[in-house]
């Protein structure tokens, strides 16, 4: 003879179900939403670009590309224009390097999270839809 406590499990299994799909739906819904408006963010910022970083002043008249000090520190060595030249160019090159590699990286966040989020919120929303259609016909 069935106990009173087996007629409940199937409800408290189709509640957990419920509370599992719903929090699962939620975080794919979230991450897609978070890799979708990143990746607009990036190509919004590809047309139209917007710095949002203070320019960098130098507390001296001399930059760090005209004058350096000896190994020891007592002796300051001045560059001739080639040499400062030379270190700006490469300078100008690193600073495009990184440019390139944050946009790569946020690139690469955004569609991950994108592409990770999506089928995780359609399947488990899709599942939720099959529990309320075969409650619907139970009652």
């Amino acid at each position: 003879m069935p106990s009173q406590n087996d007629h409940n499990k199937p409800g408290a299994l189709q509640y957990i179900r419920t509370i599992y799909l719903s929090l699962a739906a939620i975080i794919g819904l979230t991450c897609f939403i978070i890799g979708a408006s990143g990746a607009v963010k990036l190509v919004i910022n590809v047309w139209y670009p917007v710095n949002n970083y203070a320019p960098v002043t130098m507390p001296y008249e001399q930059s760090g590309c005209e004058v350096s000090w000896s190994p020891d520190g007592k002796q300051q060595i001045v560059h001739t224009p080639q040499e400062v030249a030379d270190c700006n160019a490469k300078i100008e090159l690193q600073n495009q390097q990184q440019q390139q590699n944050d946009f790569n990286r946020q690139l690469s966040e955004s569609v991950s999270l994108t592409l990770v989020g999506l089928p995780i919120w359609l399947l488990h929303f899709w599942l939720i839809q099959l529990d309320w259609k075969k409650a619907r016909k139970k009652v």
